[in-house]
């Protein structure tokens, strides 16, 4: 029997990383044909951090330096993927075809990550199983909450559909935030747990002050990211909601200014950080729980940014949104209030949706 149950994991993904960096899968199947000299490369890596768990596994090295050292190669494996996609843009030209090979690898990496990780901080097989639970359950959560939000602004959406674009994503919207609110209370319901599970309190000075900091802190971020990515040459990829305003309905941005605060900042805070990033706290540290959720809430992302002709942006964008997340889920970790990381992305996006709308309306709010 395996001495190290995350090892044991480790070694499956970094098997599963090796074998699709170094055969990558593209739209016909698997190829050799299609190596690139990032494929090799991150079959290497991928072979190192498979070398390392295998060693872990069997606890021929030590954790000390056994785990970080599968955790770096895999990590790298991670890096190499990701330089593979935003190389080429930075250099203004189209994205090469990689196939699926980098991207499974990509994400067979970064899970290994948290394997290693968990190796390192000799996690039994029963807290490891536990672990994957929670982070299964949390996602499941985050996913449907989604889902149901969509599902139940459809048809008002449609009702008022003679009201004006405007009027009727105001509705779809406020209807989302009120299927993310019923799916947190259902998960509740469903885990027999009281709505004093809900952290809604009046904010302290000490909140605010969080609050103050933190809306500082998100715009600094946001603003030192998006010079670094012009920098390099990279963009983001736009919201389907920047996208329907550039198309002649910038209208609906002074919709959602309020809808912000209003809606959209708290159904999704009390989903992703009261509900997903809390539920974390049983298996994971704090500070651990406030990194998976970010990946989540990132990753739940994906169909609001997805694009097919360039993927580099959406992989940009979903990294922006995994660090800003960070800092959301870093303040309510600290305060215990949900009111805090509220006023936070209530008033980020808020001000987000002033700026383009003066931008493509060319007047005052």
């Amino acid at each position: 029997m395996s001495k190290s149950p995350a090892a044991s994991v480790g070694l499956a993904l970094a098997g599963v990383a090796l074998a699709a960096a170094f055969l990558p899968w593209t739209g016909s199947g698997v190829s050799v044909a299609s190596l690139t000299v990032g494929s090799v490369a991150g079959a290497v890596l991928a072979g190192l951090a498979l070398l390392a768990f295998l060693l872990r596994r069997h606890d021929v090295i030590p954790r000390s330096w056994g785990a970080p050292l599968a955790g770096t190669a895999s990590f790298a494996v991670v890096g190499v993927a990701a330089y593979a996609l935003l190389a080429p843009a930075t250099a203004g030209v189209p994205t090469p075809d990689v196939g699926r090979g980098l991207p499974i690898a990509a994400i067979a990496g970064l899970v290994s990550v948290g394997a290693a990780a968990a190796d390192g901080a000799g996690v039994s097989t029963k807290h490891l199983v536990r672990m994957v639970q929670d982070v299964s359950t949390a996602a499941a959560v985050g996913l449907i909450s989604f889902l149901v939000g969509m599902a139940l602004s459809v048809i008002p959406a449609s009702i008022v559909a003679d009201a004006g674009f405007a009027i009727q994503f105001g509705v779809f919207t406020t209807f989302f935030g009120l299927g993310l609110a019923l799916s947190a209370i259902a998960y509740l319901k469903i885990r027999d747990i009281g709505l004093d599970y809900i952290d809604i309190r009046r904010p302290s000075r000490r909140d605010l002050a969080y609050a103050v900091g933190g809306i500082v802190a998100l715009y600094g971020a946001a603003i030192v990211i998006g010079l670094i990515l012009e920098s390099v040459g990279l963009s983001g990829a736009e919201s389907s909601i920047e996208q329907q305003a550039r198309e002649g309905n910038p209208t609906l941005l002074l919709v959602l200014i309020p809808l912000s605060w209003l809606v959209i900042g708290p159904g999704e805070e009390l989903v992703f950080r009261n509900i997903v990033q809390k539920s974390l706290y049983d298996s994971f540290s704090e500070k651990a729980a406030v990194i998976v959720a970010s990946i989540i809430f990132a990753l739940i992302h994906i169909p609001q940014y997805y694009s097919a002709t360039n993927p580099a942006s959406t992989v940009t964008t979903l990294a922006v949104i995994f660090i800003l997340s960070l800092l959301l889920g870093e303040t309510y970790r600290r305060t215990k209030n949900l009111v805090v990381p509220i006023l936070i992305h209530g008033t980020f996006n808020a001000v987000q949706f002033a700026q383009l709308y003066v931008q493509l309306a060319g007047s005052p709010v």
